[in-house]
């Protein structure tokens, strides 16, 4: 519907505002909160929670997302589904470097 691909089209763009993308966070599409997660400018504390998401897409890009902090990464490196797990520990290979 309309709504969502307006919804879609702010939670990609990097000049969104950080507020707005805490706001859509929490939005009931977990495409919309996946995107979010996605996102580079997404507040680290909106990071730290969309990391427990009910959906795993939206934990593993919060797992591929650089700017997520690395106690975060370091609890979705245990995420019991293994892509999660593995992009986590690769983000935090790529910290160490």
């Amino acid at each position: 519907d309309e709504s969502e691909i307006v919804k879609v089209n702010v939670a990609t763009n990097k000049n969104t505002p950080p507020k707005t993308l805490k706001n859509l966070s929490t939005d009931k599409s977990a495409y919309i909160r996946k995107v979010i997660a996605e996102n580079l400018n997404t507040p680290i504390e909106t990071l730290k929670i969309l990391a427990i998401d009910d959906c795993n897409a939206v934990r593993k890009c919060t797992a591929e997302n650089l700017n997520t902090p690395i106690e975060t990464l370091k609890r979705l490196a245990n995420d019991k589904d293994k892509d999660i797990s593995k992009s986590a520990l690769f983000i935090l290979s790529v910290h160490e470097d």
